[in-house]
């Protein structure tokens, strides 16, 4: 199949082209299964959008099958497309766009915004092109090469065989002199023969077909070429011929046929009868379908397969777990690779796909050929495994693969290795009234594997679809917790701990949920962050903070509030944009905002992070490490970016004063912030001991319940801002 089509001559005797396509009486015919079912599958096959059959009539190409479209013909003075249609060869055009030199148009009617064209001819016996078989997609494909040629070559067979059906069909209606003009070019079998099925006419493709010579059968009755069953049936249908009855086109009869060898033969029998000198005569045509069956069932299967693997692809394995009895067990795993997409950035697609070639190759020597074994999509594979309902059996099977998987393997001369996660469900036991539901819940079990790390498996546990259930319902609230303004804001002071003097306050989020009451982040945040409403309920923390932030330093000049950025936030190129907004809109000074960023989402900050961070850095805005000592942030970092202040996590307090361990780690942030130019804020301060010996160790700022808890701004107003200290009293 070449790359390029080159612009073809004009068809050297149209006219004897149209003539040959009449023959086959099929312009402007209605839908037939057969080859309606031949284009679907092609769609399939190749994954492409659209697929047809488009006959070459004197003005138009006629989709006599198509799928995916809605186009009926295509005109082939719009079309243009003669071209590279009537080169009476296969081509492939893998992006249109790169072949400007060939005029297209005209094909979008086929498929709007037409990247990959690609077909064959359909050849008639004498030679003349009928038509094409047609692949159409919207996005540029590099992927067909001559394995699928062929399987294209093999379907446009399969529609010219169903065409010479309806040619030799026609012909023998006209009775046997036509019949037997065709005879000689037709692939089938054609036979005539007398009211005794005594055989008249015996052409090439019956000797092809039963492996006997017109010598050998003119003369021998019809019926010797049948199977006893079928014997019967063909005389009565001859019975019913020459009594008048059925005269018309008959329907086609599938018998059984004797080959010389003495093998069975599936055939399709076409009958018909005419009159000569008032006696009467039958004809036949006899094709042969086991040819036709072993080619559209290897095409069938190919079609139900990943083209990459060759293993079961998504939708035919979701239909073996549906077809599962209700009473016998099995398991499924669905088994998730990881390092692929390293090796994809790295080294290419191509060494990607080398990589699950090969798994899919070690999967098959450890499942049992009585199950199913397919690919889901991208590196997530599955498995269908019969007559497992043991849990430990099926241990054992997770832990035989998790070894495959890890096994190092060589790809290019370069070592490859990989880690694995499985989530299994068991059936019936873990099989839920709904379709798809035993999918599911291996995929959760799979989720839960993935959270504990590489070479895991799990089994689903009823508690895995009810926590699901919980999230779904809490997504659900969420919404409407934003719709109906249920979020509210708490505040924490944070005070100078020489002095106990409040100069700031931490800016808190809370739902105050109809039924639960008021939640704090921890219930609810995660699911949150994942939310379509991430943005909004962002913008809403800080332009609620920054509002009350100015009424309060209306009473304390330097006073300044906290807010805590969603990692999204932060990852946004709309940052900046956001916080002078704000600014702009509350009136708030940009000394009165504090941005509180996890060190763990600053852990690669790129060039586009760096620049925001100092601009607003440069801009008065203060930048706060949050909880730093608890993640995975380098040292390197404190020297690069733009921060003011470090707050130690509370979990460094908890055992303060006695736990010479903590106090080791929190001195030496101590030490760092000093070196570094930063403030420290220590969190968690519960006790006057931790306070105290925070003072001691010359941390400045602090906050935690000691001085005070969560509280909504008008109680925190009331209870700090009366005078500027506090007596220290839990």
């Amino acid at each position: 199949m070449p790359g390029t089509a080159n612009p073809a001559q004009p068809t050297p005797d149209e006219a004897a082209r149209l003539r040959a396509l009449g023959a086959y009486h099929v312009l402007d015919t209605p839908p037939e299964d057969d080859l309606d079912r031949l284009v679907r599958l092609a769609r399939r096959l190749f994954h492409v959008r659209a697929a047809a059959i488009a006959l070459l009539d004197r003005e138009r190409y006629f989709l006599k099958a198509k799928s995916g479209t809605a186009c009926d013909a295509v005109p082939r003075d719009d079309a243009a497309c003669d071209t590279v249609t009537l080169t009476g060869d296969a081509w492939m055009l893998s992006d249109i766009l790169r072949e400007p030199h060939l005029n297209c148009r005209g094909w979008d009617r086929v498929l709007p915004g037409l990247r990959f064209f690609a077909g064959v001819p359909l050849l008639a016996a004498d030679g003349h092109q009928l038509g094409v078989f047609c692949l159409f997609d919207d996005r540029a494909r590099d992927d067909v090469g001559p394995v699928q040629a062929e399987w294209l070559s093999e379907l446009a067979s399969l529609a010219m065989n169903r065409f010479e059906v309806r040619r030799l069909d026609a012909a023998r209606r006209v009775g046997r002199h036509r019949l037997e003009n065709l005879a000689s070019t037709s692939p089938d079998a054609i036979v005539c023969f007398d009211d005794e099925a005594r055989i008249t006419f015996w052409n090439p493709g019956a000797t092809r077909l039963f492996g006997m010579s017109v010598e050998a059968m003119l003369g021998r009755p019809f019926l010797t070429l049948l199977d006893p069953a079928s014997q019967t049936r063909h005389a009565v249908r001859m019975h019913q011929l020459e009594a008048g009855h059925q005269e018309a086109a008959q329907p086609t009869q599938r018998l059984v046929g004797l080959h010389a060898n003495g093998s069975p033969l599936l055939i399709d029998v076409s009958l018909s009868l005419w009159r000569e000198d008032g006696q009467p005569v039958f004809g036949a045509i006899v094709r042969d379908l086991s040819a036709w069956r072993l080619s559209e069932e290897r095409l069938l299967r190919l079609a139900q397969l990943d083209p990459l693997t060759a293993l079961a692809d998504a939708a035919t394995f979701r239909q073996a777990v549906a077809a599962l009895s209700p009473t016998v067990p099995a398991a499924v795993l669905l088994v998730a690779l990881n390092g692929i997409k390293p090796i994809n950035d790295a080294r290419g697609t191509e060494a990607g796909d080398a990589v699950l070639r090969a798994m899919a190759h070690r999967f098959r020597l450890l499942f049992p050929e009585s199950g199913t074994l397919g690919r889901l999509g991208g590196a997530e594979f599955a498995a269908l495994v019969p007559e497992c309902a043991d849990a430990a059996e099926c241990a054992a099977l997770c832990r035989r693969v998790l070894h495959a998987v890890s096994e190092p393997l060589e790809v290019d001369g370069v070592r490859v290795e990989l880690t694995g996660n499985i989530g299994i469900a068991l059936h019936p036991f873990d099989t839920p009234a709904e379709a798809g539901g035993l999918l599911a819940n291996a995929d959760l079990a799979l989720y839960e594997a993935k959270k504990q790390g590489g070479n895991t498996f799990r089994f689903f546990v009823q508690e895995l679809r009810e926590a699901v259930m919980r999230r779904r319902k809490m997504e659900h609230e969420l919404i409407d917790a934003c719709d109906q303004g249920q979020f509210v804001l708490f505040y924490q002071p944070q005070v100078a701990l020489d002095t106990g003097r409040v100069v700031g306050a931490e800016a808190l989020l809370r739902w105050r949920h109809p039924v639960a009451g008021v939640l704090a982040p921890g219930e609810f945040i995660r699911i949150l962050e994942t939310s379509p409403s991430i943005e909004t309920v962002g913008r809403w923390i800080l332009t609620h903070a920054c509002q009350q932030a100015v009424a309060w330093r209306r009473l304390h000049p330097e006073f300044r509030v906290a807010v805590n950025l969603f990692a999204s936030q932060f990852q946004s190129d709309r940052l900046l944009q956001l916080v002078n907004e704000v600014l702009a809109e509350t009136g708030l000074d940009a000394t009165g905002l504090e941005l509180e960023i996890t060190e763990n989402t600053l852990l690669r900050p790129d060039a586009r992070m760096m620049e925001t961070l100092q601009q607003l850095y440069d801009s008065g805005v203060s930048i706060a490490f949050d909880d730093y000592g608890t993640g995975y942030a380098s040292l390197s970092l404190l020297k690069r970016l733009p921060i003011t202040r470090l707050k130690i996590d509370r979990s460094f307090l908890t055992n303060l004063p006695g736990d010479a361990a903590d106090a080791a780690v929190i001195q030496a942030i101590l030490y760092l912030g000093a070196k570094f130019h930063l403030d420290v804020v220590a969190e968690g301060i519960e006790t006057p001991a931790q306070a105290q010996f925070l003072r001691e160790q010359g941390c400045a700022l602090g906050q935690g319940y000691w001085y005070g808890v969560p509280m909504p701004a008008e109680a925190f107003a009331t209870k700090f801002l009366a005078s500027s200290r506090r007596s220290p009293e839990p």
